[in-house]
């Protein structure tokens, strides 16, 4: 029984984590995604058309794979300096 209580103390601790993460991406993106769509048009001429209207959740997966990358390399290094 003190197991499953663990695994669900860890399982519970994980979506907390998930979901703070998700909703700092989420409102992060917000004017990422605004400043972007305005200004890309004028500054970054020279990127293909694509580039000029991201769609919102293309910034939003953008980040999040942004960050789990940097957390896994982040912690790589602190491995190694230890």
């Amino acid at each position: 029984m003190k197991t499953q209580l663990s695994f669900f103390k860890v399982l519970f601790t994980f979506l907390t984590a998930w979901m703070i993460k998700f909703f700092i991406i989420f409102v992060t993106s917000i004017p990422f995604y605004i400043i972007w769509n305005k200004i890309a048009i004028i500054y970054f001429s020279f990127l293909p058309d694509v580039w000029y209207h991201l769609p919102f959740w293309h910034i939003v997966g953008l980040f999040w794979i942004m960050s789990t990358i940097s957390e896994i390399f982040l912690t790589k290094i602190k491995i190694n300096k230890d």
